[in-house]
C-alpha cells in the first residue's frame, strides 16, 4: 500500500512540475494564445490585436511591407520599393528586378524570348538575393548560350496555386510571354483551401484575405472577390463563424476555438496538439489529405488544367516544374512516395502542359552532398537549388519535346547563326 502511495505521489509532483515547466518556458502572444516552442496550443484565439496593429501600420502609409493589398489577388509584391539589405526590390510593375527602374515593354525585343514564372516564394525567391534567385538564374543559362532570353518573376510569397493562376491571367496578356513556367510547390495544396493566412498557419503576419476556387458540378467556382478591403478584415474575422464564405476555409473549426476543462492545463493541451500533428503521422495525413479523389488534389489539378486551356489557345507554351519541399525529399531519400504522386501523374499526362521533375536531381545532390546545401534557413530554395530547378528548366525548353513546342508557336529561339 505504501509502495502504491508513494507512486501515485511521484506521478502527481511530476504532473504537476511538468504544468509548471510548460507554463514557465511558454508564453502568451498578442493575441491571447499560448505557445509553446512552435506549437500554438488551443483554445485558439483569432488574432484580433496583431491584424488591427497591422493594419493600423499599413493603412497609415507605412512603406516598409513586401506586399500591398490587391483586391482580385489579395496582395501583391509592393511596386517600386527596395528592402533594406537590398536584396528584394521591386519595379513599379510589382516584379522582382535586379535594380529599381528595370521595367518590362509591353513586348520583348526581337529575337528574345520572353519568359514568365509563377508561383510562390520558391519561386519569387525568399531568402536569397536576386542573381540568386530561380529566373536569375533561368535567364543565366540561356545568355551563357548566347540565347537571348528574358524573365519575368510573376512569383509571390504565399501564394497558392489559385492565386499564381490568377496573377497570369490579369496580367500576363500585358507582357505577351511566350513560355509560362508555373512552379508546383506541394504546400500549394493547402493554400488552395484557404482563405485566410492566420486559420491556416496560426499566425497573422500576412492580414490580408485571399481568392478562394471551389469545385461545384465539377467547374471551378471563385469566391471571395473582390477580397476584403483593409478596412474590412477586421469587423470580418470578428464575426468570422457568421460569414457566408466561413464554410469555404477548410482551416476553420470553431471546436479550436472552444475552451475546455482539459485544455485549463497547458501540459494537456500541448498533449492534444503532438497527438494530433506529429513527425509520426504526417505522412499519413498528407497523403490522406492530397488524395487523388480529395477536394485538395482534385481542386489543385483543375486549377491547372484551366490554366493549361488558357494558354493553349493563346499559343503560349505551359510548364509546371515540381518543387519539392525538404520533407519531400527526406521521404524519397528513405524510399516513400511523394504524397501528391498522383497529382504530379495527371499532370504530366496532360498533353498541353510540359512536365519538369527536378526532384532526382536534387535527391541525387542531397545524398551524394547535404540535403541542408539545398534550404536556407526558413526552408526556401537555397541558390544551388534554384540552380538545379534552372537548369532543369533550361535543358527542358532548349532540347526537349520540340513537337510540343511547334504547336504553340513556330518561333522558339533563333539559332545562334542568326545571331
Amino acid at each position: 500500500m505504501f509502495k502504491k502511495k508513494t507512486f501515485w505521489l511521484a506521478l502527481l509532483l511530476s504532473l504537476i512540475g511538468a504544468e509548471i515547466l510548460f507554463r514557465s518556458v511558454g508564453r502568451i502572444d498578442e493575441n491571447g494564445n499560448f505557445r509553446f516552442g512552435t506549437r500554438t496550443l488551443k483554445p485558439y484565439h483569432l488574432p484580433l490585436p496583431e491584424v488591427n496593429r497591422r493594419l493600423n501600420t499599413y493603412q497609415s502609409g507605412d512603406s516598409t511591407s513586401f506586399i500591398v493589398y490587391h483586391r482580385q489577388l489579395g496582395w501583391i509584391p509592393r511596386p517600386d520599393f527596395e528592402s533594406e539589405s537590398g536584396w528584394y526590390v521591386h519595379n513599379q510593375q510589382g516584379f522582382r528586378v535586379a535594380r529599381l527602374g528595370r521595367q518590362y515593354a509591353a513586348k520583348a525585343d526581337t529575337g528574345t524570348i520572353r519568359i514568365a514564372i509563377a508561383g510562390d516564394s520558391y519561386v519569387y525567391g525568399d531568402e536569397l538575393p536576386f542573381k540568386e534567385s530561380l529566373g536569375a538564374q533561368l535567364e543565366h543559362h540561356f545568355r551563357q548560350d548566347s540565347l537571348p532570353a528574358e524573365v519575368i518573376n510573376f512569383g509571390v510569397g504565399g501564394y497558392g496555386l489559385d492565386q499564381a493562376m490568377l496573377r497570369i491571367l490579369l496580367q500576363s496578356h500585358q507582357y505577351d510571354p511566350k513560355v509560362v513556367v508555373l512552379g508546383l510547390q506541394p504546400e500549394n495544396l493547402y493554400r488552395n483551401l484557404n482563405l485566410y493566412r492566420a486559420f491556416y498557419t496560426k499566425m497573422a503576419r500576412n492580414p490580408f484575405f485571399k481568392p478562394r476556387f471551389h469545385l461545384k458540378n465539377n467547374s471551378l467556382q471563385l469566391a471571395n472577390l473582390p477580397c476584403p478591403a483593409p478596412g474590412e478584415i477586421t469587423a470580418l474575422l470578428d464575426s468570422f463563424p457568421n460569414w457566408p464564405l466561413a464554410s469555404l476555409e477548410h482551416f476553420y473549426q470553431a471546436s479550436d476555438y472552444q475552451a475546455k476543462v482539459y485544455r485549463n492545463s497547458r501540459l494537456l493541451a500541448y498533449a492534444e496538439d503532438v497527438w494530433r500533428e506529429n513527425r509520426f503521422n504526417r505522412r499519413k495525413e498528407e497523403a490522406e489529405f492530397m488524395a487523388p479523389d480529395g477536394e485538395a488534389a482534385m481542386l489543385s489539378m483543375a486549377l491547372i488544367d484551366s490554366l493549361a486551356n488558357y494558354l493553349y489557345q493563346r499559343e503560349v507554351l505551359f510548364m509546371v516544374v515540381h518543387l519539392p519541399r525538404k520533407p519531400d525529399l527526406r521521404d524519397r531519400m528513405e524510399g516513400h512516395p511523394f504524397p501528391y504522386q498522383s497529382l504530379m501523374d495527371s499532370i504530366s499526362q496532360c498533353p498541353s502542359i510540359l512536365w519538369v521533375n527536378p526532384a532526382p536531381a536534387l535527391q541525387e545532390f542531397a545524398e551524394n552532398e547535404s540535403i541542408n546545401a539545398l534550404f536556407e534557413p526558413r526552408q526556401h530554395y537555397s541558390g544551388k537549388a534554384q540552380s538545379i530547378v534552372a537548369k532543369h528548366l533550361y535543358r527542358t525548353l532548349k532540347d526537349e519535346n520540340p513537337g510540343l513546342r511547334d504547336r504553340y508557336f513556330s518561333f522558339y529561339l533563333p539559332s545562334k547563326e542568326s545571331l
